[in-house]
């Protein structure tokens, strides 16, 4: 799954992701929380994606995402993008239902 977008900031947050191999890399667009000076990027049609976290192999990530008890569950949204830029990259998704279930059979 090279240069591969597993998702995207904003989306639905209902998944725990799981790298066999490879790697994966966390942008967050931070043009909603710094200012960008004008001209410099047009907020209409661009981003300010800033990598703030690498996941390598047998790394996990999602979880804070899913299973915040502090959060609402409501409708969580993702607060970053996913991105794999490896050649190869394999990655496991576990849905937050299925999780939900095996927890309710053996907590």
């Amino acid at each position: 799954m090279p240069d591969e977008i597993l998702y995207s900031q904003g989306d639905a947050a209902d998944e725990l992701y799981f790298i066999i191999d490879g790697a994966i890399t966390l942008f967050a667009d931070l043009q909603s929380v710094i200012p960008v000076l004008d001209g410099l990027i047009d907020p209409l049609t661009e981003s300010f994606n800033v990598p703030y976290a690498l996941y390598y192999k047998q790394g996990y990530f999602g979880d804070s995402d899913n299973y915040n008890p502090t959060r609402k569950r409501k409708m969580i949204q993702r607060e970053s993008t996913a991105y794999s830029e490896q050649i190869k990259s394999e990655v496991w998704v576990l849905k937050k239902k299925k999780f939900d279930d095996v927890l309710k059979n053996f907590p």
